[in-house]
């Protein structure tokens, strides 16, 4: 059994924690669904970065870079064409040749 590492991009700034970690289930759920994948073989990447108020948007844009080196592929949730870390991790997909879902 292979599991599926998946990485979630959304839009983060402005929402809050709850907020950030509903939508994520909402994605990770329908991906699920839509693909027909086995739940059990897939680790969706904990990405979210919690309690580093030191942390500035590219500290953790950084971060999110290496999680993405671990990924299958990568989950963009509706709305990542308008935020930049969005679109950052996008184009770091694209020419590593990441595979791209879009919620």
């Amino acid at each position: 059994m292979n599991i599926f590492n998946l990485f979630v991009s959304q839009p983060m700034t402005g929402y809050s924690i709850e907020e950030i970690k509903s939508t994520r289930e909402k994605a990770v759920k329908a991906f699920i669904e839509k693909y027909n994948i086995d739940k059990n073989n897939i680790k969706v990447i904990d990405n979210l970065q919690e309690n580093h108020p030191e942390y500035t948007h590219t500290d953790y844009l950084a971060n999110d870079i290496r999680y993405i080196g671990k990924a299958d592929g990568i989950l963009f949730t509706k709305g990542w064409q308008l935020a930049r870390g969005c679109k950052v991790e996008f184009h770091v997909a694209s020419e590593y040749g990441i595979d791209c879902y879009f919620e």
